[in-house]
């Protein structure tokens, strides 16, 4: 039987192993037409989805921001985060470490690596065609309808009292 301080030891070590924090890869050269928002926003009332949002930020420090919201018609589905590390980047797939309680990965498909199509930039990741925002130009993923009306009756009350 285990004592309590090698219990205590060992508990510590678990911990710091599962929240221990990957190194981000450093993005090479012939890989910053990625640097930078993406975007894309999809509504369609047929199958079964009524809309389907997804930002995409990629920072110079190799860091992620990630958002994705799908709803429809019978539920909704919300995916954010905020800080994430970029452990790989290859032609086909991207993935990033997130780390809250548990370190974890997520696996993102490349289907279509960065292009240029007149003045806007394109690439599509997990199916969805995101578009990169050009510089200075906002995204409007605060006003996103992500299936929670609760959070948002609260946001327009507020508004209101103000």
């Amino acid at each position: 039987m285990l004592s309590t301080k090698k219990l205590f030891i060992l508990l510590l070590i678990l911990t710091c192993t599962a929240c221990s924090r990957k190194e981000p890869i450093q993005i090479p050269k012939e890989k910053e037409e990625f640097f930078g928002v993406w975007v894309y926003k999809y509504d369609e009332y047929g199958n079964n989805v009524k809309n389907d949002n997804m930002l995409l930020a990629f920072y110079k420090d190799s860091t992620v921001s990630y958002k994705r919201c799908i709803k429809r018609m019978n539920g909704h589905k919300n995916t954010i985060v905020p800080d994430a590390r970029i452990i790989k980047l290859t032609d086909k797939e991207l993935v990033i470490n997130v780390n809250f309680f548990l370190s974890i990965n997520l696996d993102f498909k490349i289907e279509t690596l960065p292009y240029q199509e007149n003045n806007d930039w394109f690439m599509k990741v997990d199916g969805a065609l995101l578009r990169k925002l050009k510089p200075g130009e906002k995204s409007d993923h605060d006003s996103w309808d992500c299936g929670d009306e609760a959070k948002q009756d609260a946001r327009k009350e507020e508004e209101i009292k103000f």
